[in-house]
């Protein structure tokens, strides 16, 4: 799908940080995914709530999208929980505005998908390498956030003109 300035603009897509009463709900979106995983859905939503409480978690107006990370260094954070399902511009518009305008430390991050499926909907920011290591190791999945911000500008300048 091409994105147009429009697209990125909508004021449905406004970002606001997430706040411990969204854990609940952002978690039904996901929780199927963390069965799926037998993943323990307390230590999952303590990481929600450690996202929040370092505000490293933002959602759309909308809840349609949302991210949670954890940030490991100055540079580099380790992804909780995405969802955005069947909105790629919503996400788009998301990892945009948290990274190039509220948080432009960060240059990696890395994340564990929910499962194999799950790739496809990153594939367009994924670094390639870290999806064949992923397949082979089951190593996270690495987006380069500082090569995303490029896209980003190269494809707002693209819209402009």
């Amino acid at each position: 799908m091409k994105y147009t300035v429009k697209d990125i603009a909508r004021p449905s897509n406004l970002v606001r940080s997430c706040c411990l009463k969204d854990i609940e709900f952002h978690y039904s979106k996901v929780k199927h995914l963390v069965e799926i995983d037998n993943y323990n859905c307390e230590t999952y939503k303590i990481l929600m709530k450690e996202a929040v409480i370092n505000n490293t978690a933002f959602t759309l107006l909308d809840n349609t999208c949302f991210i949670y990370y954890i940030n490991q260094s100055d540079f580099k954070a380790s992804g909780c929980c995405f969802y955005g399902k069947d909105n790629p511009t919503g996400m788009f518009v998301l990892f945009s505005q948290v990274f190039n305008t509220l948080n432009k430390k960060i240059n990696i991050l890395e994340f564990l998908p929910h499962n194999k499926n799950e790739i496809k909907n990153f594939k367009s920011i994924l670094v390639e390498s870290s999806i064949k290591n992923y397949y082979q190791t089951g190593n996270p999945l690495v987006i380069r956030v500082d090569k995303l911000r490029n896209k980003i500008k190269r494809l707002l300048i693209k819209c402009l003109l």
